[in-house]
């Protein structure tokens, strides 16, 4: 009898769950037919966007079917190997090279448990590495085969065994183990998804919606003590007793936020400076409108940087001032830099630092790629048509760079494990992108990657060519080893623009994790680039960057006078807070 009544009871309980789920499920179908049918060019815009992309790599993956159709012999010791491995596969052998190169989806141990699961493994990651071997050997550009390689990646992860749900051991047991509610929460988290996304690929927004700038993120005490229509500029004081003679002005990217140098407490970099002493500025970028889509990189560069660097001289009564520049916030500051020289040759900035920053965008990696031919006109098309870019179609890009990292993943975990989706800092941050106006779209697109103006001495700001080599200061260059936006090469290459030779360091990490890498908590390596010789460190480049810093501060002995407060606003300031994330569906 107790055991029919815990029968009925736990298929009462499972039918209850399947009745919220499926109600919940109504809603939310509700509210996006709502949404589709009251602003259908926002969905159109998104899924255009994302399609698009994929429909222009078929001219170089054509290219290359072509040219293995047509030559086939030359691809015939690569099937030979591919056609042995798979036999040894087939009685229950493994390669440990295979494994090391498995995606993260696949190194679970429920892909090692089943002789079939293991052998659908290992059979897919035996034809990507057929696949690679065949676009090596085919006679292309490093260019072309740079853009095959990524292309050829988008098709080849989305075919991932991980991703076929009725193969995927976890998704199996997962199934088994929820009497198959998982699918309903995953398909709710996915019309959350199409709701908050509309059509673009973009995740990570439940997460930003539970964290709050100025409570959660970016909380480093700081004041707003200069802004314009463009910019909020923010103060940090040191912690110190014992100030550091010479300031810091911080400028990040504008498509951007700037808090990604002032994350949590265990990991904000500005509070990291502050406690070594450093006066610390930072430029928070407005996140333009209809009604300042008129900015241009002039605007960026002479109301933006250069007012800057004004004020602090004037506030900080001192002709000294570190600056730094992280990705496309250090080719803008070099071009200020540059303007600067020439026009201000008796006042001299103390020192450049460039973070995972281009100067050079001759070989820009995989984002130079979608900045040629056919991409272009499109971009072009694009906007012209709306007054603003919109963030979220470089959100789309960037998550395709590595989709083993950032799409598949998360599609899996969400979508088919119902799991919530990862409180993770720099992904919050890198989700939480700005539009651009359009001039400053076509300079990044067609004047920086496209043209490269800038390294060769074509760029021009209000007739003005900002020349690299009128930058003398002394410079710090920062590379990250495992950086697919600005890659370490192509970082190399740019330092080399400067007229003196800068001192560099190649930092373990990619564009997020190696800029977030503070002494008190890191694991990490660097090596420093000598003129004779590279030595490699452990620990975090910041400290080996504090010490270069106190080395050309040593002749400095002049006092810094510091700001007086006075009603200013607390950072992390308005700006930072307009987002172009729609508002979660929590329902």
């Amino acid at each position: 009898m107790a055991t029919t009544y815990d029968a009925i009871t736990m298929i009462q309980a499972n039918l209850s769950s399947w009745y919220q789920a499926l109600a919940r499920l109504a809603h939310k179908v509700k509210i996006l037919l709502h949404q589709y049918r009251d602003h259908p060019q926002g969905y159109g815009t998104g899924l255009k966007h994302v399609l698009l992309l994929f429909w222009h790599t078929r001219h170089p993956l054509w290219y290359l079917v072509r040219t293995v159709a047509s030559q086939p012999e030359h691809y015939q010791a690569c099937c030979q190997t591919y056609l042995s491995r798979l036999s040894q596969a087939v009685r229950n052998q493994t390669f440990s090279t295979l494994e090391q190169q498995a995606p993260r989806t696949l190194r679970s141990v429920q892909w090692q448990h089943h002789r079939f699961f293991r052998f659908i493994k290992t059979w897919y990651l035996l034809t990507c590495e057929l696949i690679d071997s065949i676009i090596e050997r085919t006679p292309m550009s490093a260019a072309l085969q740079t853009k095959i390689h990524w292309f050829s990646q988008w098709y080849i992860s989305a075919l991932s065994p991980a991703n076929i749900y009725f193969i995927n051991p976890t998704v199996i047991e997962t199934t088994w183990r929820s009497k198959g509610l998982n699918w309903l929460h995953g398909l709710n988290h996915w019309l959350s998804d199409c709701i908050t996304n509309q059509g673009y690929i973009q995740f990570n927004q439940d997460a930003h919606h539970a964290q709050t700038i100025g409570i959660d993120l970016a909380t480093t005490p700081g004041h707003v003590v200069y802004q314009n229509e463009l910019l909020q500029l923010l103060y940090y004081q040191p912690t110190t007793t014992k100030r550091r003679p010479v300031p810091i002005l911080i400028v990040p990217s504008w498509i951007n936020k700037y808090y990604i140098f002032d994350l949590r407490p265990k990991n904000s970099i500005i509070r990291w400076l502050t406690k070594q002493g450093f006066s610390v500025f930072i430029i928070s970028w407005c996140n333009p409108d209809e009604h300042k889509a008129h900015f241009t990189p002039a605007d960026y560069i002479h109301q933006g940087i250069i007012k800057s660097i004004e004020y602090i001289r004037q506030a900080c009564q001192t002709d000294h001032l570190h600056t730094i520049g992280y990705c496309l916030g250090g080719t803008l500051l070099a071009c200020a830099l540059a303007l600067w020289a020439k026009r201000n040759a008796s006042h001299p900035i103390t020192s450049l630092t460039l973070i995972a920053s281009l100067l050079d965008f001759n070989q820009a990696g995989r984002l130079a790629a979608l900045a040629n031919g056919k991409q272009l006109n499109w971009y072009q098309t694009l906007i012209d048509q709306y007054p603003l870019w919109d963030g979220r179609r470089l959100a789309t890009v960037f998550n395709l760079l590595e989709p083993n990292e950032y799409i598949w993943p998360y599609w899996v975990n969400r979508y088919a494990l119902a799991k919530p989706a990862p409180y993770l800092d720099a992904l919050i941050w890198s989700a939480d992108l700005t539009h651009s106006t359009k001039a400053m779209q076509r300079f990044y697109l067609f004047d920086l990657y496209q043209l490269n103006c800038l390294a060769r001495q074509r760029l021009y700001i209000n007739d003005q060519r900002p020349l690299l080599a009128n930058i003398t200061t002394p410079t710090f260059g920062v590379c990250f080893t495992d950086d697919l936006i600005t890659p370490k090469e192509s970082c190399l290459k740019s330092f080399q623009q400067l007229s003196q030779q800068p001192q560099i360091i190649i930092a373990h990490g990619g564009h997020f994790s190696g800029l977030v890498n503070l002494p008190h908590h890191c694991k990490r390596h660097y090596q420093m680039i000598q003129p004779t010789a590279q030595s490699r460190q452990s620990g975090s480049w910041w400290s080996a960057w504090d010490n270069w810093l106190l080395h050309l501060e040593q002749p400095i002995h002049t006092a810094l006078q510091p700001i007086i407060i006075k009603n200013q606003p607390p950072a992390p300031g308005q700006y930072c807070l307009k987002s172009i994330i729609p508002t979660c569906c929590h329902c």
